[in-house]
């Protein structure tokens, strides 16, 4: 097994019962070093959560006398905390935003729906709710083997005024936003200068900023995660970087 053939080679060609915790630690530390492989912290991560499976494995399986990993179990490699907007901010990115109807609505959905920008861009006019104006909805669709993350997503009553306009103004088809990623770029580009905020300026921050601001709601995670369509898989590591992002200062 290459995990195994890995931690004899850092610790010195041992036998797996003779490794010890002392030995991970180092082989963990090595993984994320100049001189040793100089991996990223998810890659990291992933490779310690593999050696403590495959250890617990062996512990279950009695082929060693005790789990050696359970000292490093919680020893995450945490990635560095992104970005996101302040409510200072996210008032200043709407009052510039709103003096041009197309860049408010995009605005608006990226940052109340947490949506991606390619999910933005398969919006149509078939998917959108206005049965009630004031619980205006819209569907998210995915196709092949994503369609498990459909969903609809209710937004703010201010939606309904906004995508009406938008309507009159640049008459999509069908397609509500028929543009390219670049152009999607171009324009939070542009937003930024014209707010001269000094921070990274994406759909993927207010994504962020949108599940921030749900956490500090006190909204229960797994209904944040359901709305931005974050596969069950990746929702442990999320948590942790959310509750961290949301945490109050001490």
């Amino acid at each position: 097994m290459q995990i195994s053939k890995s931690l004899r080679s850092s610790s010195g060609r041992k036998k797996l019962q003779e490794i010890t915790t002392h030995d991970l630690q180092q082989w963990i530390a090595q993984l994320s070093t100049k001189d040793g492989e100089e991996l990223d912290p998810k890659t990291v991560n992933r490779k310690v959560s593999a050696v403590i499976n495959y250890f617990s494995w062996l512990y279950v399986l009695q082929a060693i006398t005790k789990d050696i990993t359970l000292p490093i179990s919680n020893a995450r490699v945490q990635s560095p905390l992104p970005d996101y907007l302040y409510e200072n901010e996210i008032n200043l990115m709407y009052s510039v935003a709103s003096k041009d109807i197309r860049t408010y609505l995009i605005v608006l959905l990226f940052l109340e729906a947490g949506i991606k920008s390619n999910e933005l861009l398969k919006i149509t006019r078939a998917d959108v709710d206005l049965s009630d104006p004031y619980r205006p909805e819209i569907w998210v669709k995915h196709r092949g083997k994503n369609t498990k993350k459909d969903r609809k997503v209710a937004l703010l009553p201010q939606f309904t005024e906004a995508y009406n306009q938008y309507l009159v103004k640049y008459r999509p088809d069908e397609v509500i936003f028929l543009y390219t990623d670049r152009f999607i770029q171009l324009l939070f580009s542009d937003l930024k200068k014209l707010t001269k905020i000094q921070k990274e300026f994406t759909p993927k921050i207010l994504r962020h900023t949108h599940v921030v601001r749900a956490y500090k709601r006190g909204e229960d995670p797994e209904q944040v995660f359901e709305r931005i369509g974050l596969a069950p898989d990746s929702r442990t590591e999320a948590h942790e970087l959310y509750t961290r992002l949301s945490r109050k200062g001490v």
